[in-house]
């Protein structure tokens, strides 16, 4: 699998969908090995609305629920980044319309 956290935190979101439709990467971890950070709290944490929308239309967030994984909570990223806070709470209104409540 590819790390695809630069896109991420650019918010590039057509590179996003594009290696999304080829499967080239895993909407819900980056790496198999190291599944605490996902792509989900990584946008999150850096306030890429138009990612987080993307990996939330590929049930990133119903996923991570089903999980017995520990993982970073998208919640608790959006919370603690230096985001402005308009763009916060945009992120958790995001995150809670997608079934994230841990």
């Amino acid at each position: 699998m590819m790390d695809y956290s630069n896109y991420i935190a650019k918010d590039d979101v057509a590179a996003v969908k594009r290696f999304l439709k080829n499967r080239t990467v895993s909407p819900y971890f980056f790496t198999e090995e190291d599944s605490y950070i996902t792509p989900i709290a990584t946008a999150a944490h850096y306030g890429a609305i138009g990612c987080l929308n993307v990996l939330c239309s590929y049930g990133a967030v119903s996923f991570l629920a089903t999980q017995e994984r520990e993982t970073l909570s998208p919640l608790v990223a959006a919370i603690v980044s230096d985001q402005p806070r308009y763009i916060k709470l945009q992120v958790i209104q995001i995150l809670q319309k997608s079934g994230c409540r841990f």
